[in-house]
Parts: C-alpha cells; sequence; structure tokens
C-alpha cells in the first residue's frame, strides 16, 4: 500500500511540474518566469525523493523466512464436545422504565441500554414505517404521546408486524441505540 500511495504522489508530482514548465514557457515572463521554473524544478525534485523513497522501501523488505513458507501448519486440537456459543445475555426491561431512564439521566440511560440486547414487554402503540420503508412500532409508556419508545425492524420482519394490532402485547428483542430528543431508539429488533 506504501508503494502505491507513493507512486501516485510520484505522478501527481510529475503531472504538477508539467503544467509549471508548460505554463512558464507560454505565458509567464520576467520575474514570475522564474518562480515558476523555480517551482516546476521543486516539484521535480520531490518527484525524485519519492522514487527514491519507493526504490528503497521496497529494498528493504524481506522475503518470508523460507523455513516457515515449507513448513506446514500446526494441526488444530478440537474438543471433544461441540463447542457452543455462549447464551446471549438479554437485559429485561418495560417501555415505562427506558422511558423513564431516559427522561431522568440521558447519559446513565445511555450506559446501561446503549449496545445492549433488550429484551423488552409493551403494549403496541403505533405500527408504521420510516421514510426508507423499514417498519418500526412504538410502544406504550412514553413520557407523552409524542415521545414512545422507537423499536426499528428490517423490512423481513414486515409480514410478523402486519398482523400485529394496536393495543397487543409484545415482546421484542432489540438492541439499544440511545435517544433522539428523549425518544428511546432501538434497532435490529425482532418479535420473541
Amino acid at each position: 500500500m506504501e508503494i502505491f500511495i507513493t507512486l501516485v504522489t510520484m505522478l501527481a508530482a510529475a503531472w504538477a511540474s508539467r503544467g509549471v514548465w508548460r505554463y512558464s514557457r507560454r505565458y509567464a515572463h520576467g520575474k514570475f518566469n522564474s518562480g515558476m521554473k523555480a517551482g516546476g524544478t521543486f516539484l521535480l525534485v520531490i518527484f525524485a525523493i519519492g522514487l527514491i523513497q519507493a526504490v528503497t522501501t521496497t529494498a528493504k523488505r524481506t522475503p518470508v523466512n523460507a523455513a516457515m513458507a515449507t513448513s506446514e501448519p500446526a494441526p488444530v486440537q478440537q474438543s471433544a464436545t461441540p463447542s457452543t456459543p455462549p447464551p446471549r445475555i438479554l437485559i429485561n426491561a418495560t417501555a415505562s422504565e427506558i422511558s423513564k431512564a431516559y427522561e431522568e439521566n440521558t447519559v446513565s440511560a445511555d450506559m446501561t441500554f446503549k449496545g445492549k440486547e433488550l429484551k423488552i414487554v409493551g403494549v403496541v402503540s403505533n405500527i408504521n414505517t420510516d421514510f426508507m420503508g423499514d417498519p418500526y412500532l412504538t410502544l406504550k409508556g412514553g413520557v407523552n404521546q409524542f415521545m414512545e419508545p422507537h423499536f426499528s425492524f428490517s423490512k423481513d420482519a414486515m409480514g410478523e408486524l402486519a398482523r400485529l394490532k394496536k393495543g397487543s402485547k409484545v415482546t421484542v428483542i432489540c438492541t439499544g441505540a440511545g435517544d433522539v430528543a428523549k425518544t428511546p431508539m432501538l434497532k435490529n429488533c425482532s418479535l420473541a
């Protein structure tokens, strides 16, 4: 990657110096002309330094040790019992608890909920889609009807959400995503 960046820098310097020299020959006269030639010379020097750096950087790289390249990797030992993934740790809460936490102290609520998996129980207040067409739910329990927790789902969940009705009791598993103006936001949700 270093060589690529060096070569691009050198090509840019060469292209720029070519333009400086061409401009100074056609349009510049007097003191300005000598300044333009000095600028072009400076860019050529930068090009030469970059070229030297690219050559020395390439020369300093050592090939992989021949003994290591030919040796076989150590066999991976497998345990007798198949490994099971660790159980998910879910924070159990209600929509009201999350709303109250964000209303009282956003920093504390973020430390408790943001980026963590939550299992939330609540009553559906609204079923809708956002401007991108992704579905979301709001659950009752917000500080007021305009600040109810917002649960975002993927478009794959539209079938499940289409069967819900306002007032239905649901359990949702989500990842905490902070808040927007004290309205709790949860993402990557799925119905449990």
